[in-house]
């Protein structure tokens, strides 16, 4: 049974909000630190820069003689998880050696003073739409030259008056945090950051440079405790743990022997004398981030702004390696006290209007659309903060709890309190449009490639599935191949659509587009039953997760995939499931504690074969009742009251679904549009 106890808010006086909210915006602009999306077809046009002055900071020490580069993402290729980098990914210089008088591979650079100090002159140029960012390498933090030592800070988006309002800035471990999470989607390393260009890959990339302002302040380079519009809570303890696990490598010189020695290693960078001489403290920081395989950096740059990317992609491994690093003198608090169960960093936000999220939706811009249990949906921006501070209701909407968003960006919901079946649709701004009925009482819904939306539907263990037009028309109610008490719903490029069943059948139910059930049907294969939630990769498999908290994946003739079920080795409740732009699957499930009947949510993350990429899973809101993912790889839950972000913990994907399967970009980084 579904809870719709309603967890206590953030009590926010609203004209304070209001304030907030519009300083925020102000500020925003000026600072250009958010940006839209820039297609291809829109003409280039290069945006003179601005002079830029900062430190460079090792924990609390300046760092001397440091590169500082001024970089731009690039457009040509993506980087990211599992993307090595190549020229096709490779950030974009911006400074000129004419006239900074020097440059290595990675471009033209200037130095740092003795006391951190530098100073960029503004004869520099950006294309407009660019996201940018400062990258430091190397230098002196005390007690000698450091060739491990990278970092980071956003400054964001390159348009008119280009980053004439940035501050003073205050580059060191806590900007490289941010700067490392919010990109990490995009990143293969510290300086190859990088989309192919498509139009939702800009906008995706904006919106995940922006994020950093959320977490950090660009002019101190200190941990936030509020975001800047005030109703969200970043999580300043773990950034602060992250970064002096970061420190206790930037505060090291480069050893003087001829060979690295570091004890129970026989990593590669060892055996190489005189090249690549990391401290041991470095070295350490290496292997701690990937498990003893610190050859996983071949092909990578090797610095502590990697590392960074490393940790934000891979957040639920080696956490007690890292968390023990030894760091003679944390430089940056409040830090955690114990260890936690993983490092993400997770925003919860407050306010829109809605009491009980239930389920969330992420259009083209990345704004995240909640049903709540009052009878209200919210829109959230990209940076969490609510684009209305009481919502979009109307007399129809009864107990919404299924959300999808159309090609046009209008926001459907299925009214699952309904007496009878009943959707509700809403646009863009949130304006009433219209309502639609279906046979029976409805929870979730689908769109298909065509624009019309599909809805399981039951009364008791009767159930159909209706096809609407885009305007709300029925055209037809389908039955047969299995169909029982159907429950989830997802539509692969073909047009066809699969449904879970909870009933007596269980398995999967395939219809093609045109209501006729597959001669699979019921789809039973890999110890499919009782699904609460499916979804399909980039091959075309479909993934579900099971009643037991199993995950089966098969192919679309009812064959299993090697492994198939998938123990989550939670024996749990299953509640929703997902699929990133790497085909990385990430699945919510709820134990029950026998003796206290406490309930924990889990997040496990499984490759494309089954194999699992946390230790212990990540750490689930703990009232999630739904989670999706975004086009700048991060992860939302509705949570009760909440709604939170867990920021760069995924592979971009295409937003809205129905984008994802008009495009056929279904589990994929943002496609590029047919030439």
């Amino acid at each position: 049974m579904r809870s719709y106890a309603a967890s206590s808010l953030l009590k926010l006086d609203l004209l304070k909000f209001e304030a907030l909210w519009l300083a925020a915006l102000l500020a925003a602009a000026a600072a250009a630190l958010t940006g839209c999306g820039v297609g291809r077809l829109a003409p280039p046009s290069v945006q003179p820069g601005v002079a830029l002055h900062g430190h460079v900071h090792g924990g609390q020490d300046p760092i001397n003689g440091a590169h500082v580069y001024l970089l731009a993402a690039n457009t040509t290729g993506y980087g990211g998880f599992g993307l090595v980098d190549s020229p096709t990914n490779a950030s974009v210089s911006l400074l000129d050696s004419d006239d900074t008088g020097a440059s290595d591979d990675t471009g033209a650079y200037v130095l740092t003073n003795s006391a951190g100090d530098f100073d960029i002159s503004g004869d520099y140029t950006c294309t407009a739409g660019t996201e940018v960012y400062l990258y430091v390498h190397g230098g002196d933090s005390g007690g000698g030259s450091n060739s491990a030592i990278g970092l980071l800070t956003i400054l964001g988006n390159c348009s008119a008056g280009t980053f004439a309002a940035v501050p003073f800035i205050e580059i060191n471990e806590v900007s490289t945090i941010a700067a490392a999470y919010s990109f990490a989607g995009f990143a293969s390393d510290s300086t190859h950051v990088s989309t192919n260009g498509a139009p939702l890959a800009l906008t995706g990339i904006a919106n995940a440079f922006a994020t950093a302002s959320n977490l950090s302040d660009l002019g101190t380079g200190t941990a936030l405790t509020l975001t800047p519009a005030g109703n969200g809570l970043p999580p300043n303890t773990t950034i602060n743990t992250l970064a002096n696990i970061l420190a206790s490598c930037v505060n090291t010189a480069d050893t003087t022997q001829d060979s690295v020695s570091h004890p129970g290693s026989s990593h590669p960078l060892a055996a190489r004398p005189h090249s690549n001489p990391y401290s041991s403290a470095c070295l350490a920081l290496g292997e701690a981030a990937t498990g003893g395989n610190i050859e996983n950096f071949d092909g990578y740059v090797f610095d502590t702004a990697t590392i960074a990317i490393f940790i934000a992609q891979s957040p639920g491994l080696n956490v007690n390696a890292l968390y023990t690093l030894p760091a003679k003198q944390p430089p940056f608090g409040p830090a955690l006290t114990a260890q936690p169960n993983d490092f993400t960093l997770s925003i919860p936000f407050t306010g829109g209007g809605v009491q009980y999220a239930e389920q969330l939706a992420i259009d083209a811009a990345g704004d995240v659309w909640i049903s709540g249990y009052n009878d209200t949906i919210a829109e959230l921006n990209p940076l969490g903060s609510p684009v209305s501070a009481s919502g979009f209701t109307d007399p129809s909407l009864k107990g919404p709890y299924g959300i999808a968003i159309d090609s046009s960006g209008d926001i459907w919901l299925a009214n699952e309190q309904s007496t009878a079946g009943s959707l509700t649709e809403f646009d863009d701004t949130g304006t009433f449009l219209r309502t639609a009925t279906v046979p029976y009482t409805a929870s979730l819904l689908a769109i298909d490639s065509f624009g019309d939306l599909w809805v399981p539907n039951t009364n008791g263990t009767v159930g159909e599935v209706s096809k609407l037009s885009s305007t709300g028309v029925l055209f037809n109610s389908f039955s047969g191949g299995g169909l029982a008490r159907p429950n989830a719903i997802a539509i692969n490029p073909s047009g066809d659509v699969w449904v879970s069943n909870e009933g007596t059948a269980s398995g999967l139910t395939e219809y093609n587009n045109s209501g006729t059930p597959s001669t699979y049907d019921p789809f039973t294969a890999g110890g499919i039953v009782a699904s609460a939630s499916i979804a399909f990769d980039s091959s075309g498999n479909i993934w579900a997760l099971n009643n037991d908290g199993s995950i089966s994946a098969i192919t679309s003739a009812d064959v299993a995939l090697s492994g198939s079920p998938y123990n989550t080795g939670t024996d749990a409740s299953q509640i929703d499931l997902a699929i990133d732009g790497q085909n990385h699957v990430f699945a919510l499930t709820q134990t029950t504690n026998q003796d206290t009947e406490a309930t924990t949510n889990n997040l496990l993350v499984f490759d494309d074969a089954g194999n699992s990429l946390t230790t212990s899973g990540l750490t689930a809101s703990a009232n999630a009742s739904d989670f999706v993912l975004d086009g700048s790889g991060n992860l939302w839950f509705a949570d009760g009251g909440d709604v939170v972000e867990v920021v760069g913990v995924a592979a971009p994907i295409v937003t809205p679904l129905s984008a994802a399967v008009t495009t056929s970009c279904i589990a994929q980084r943002p496609c590029l549009p047919p030439q």
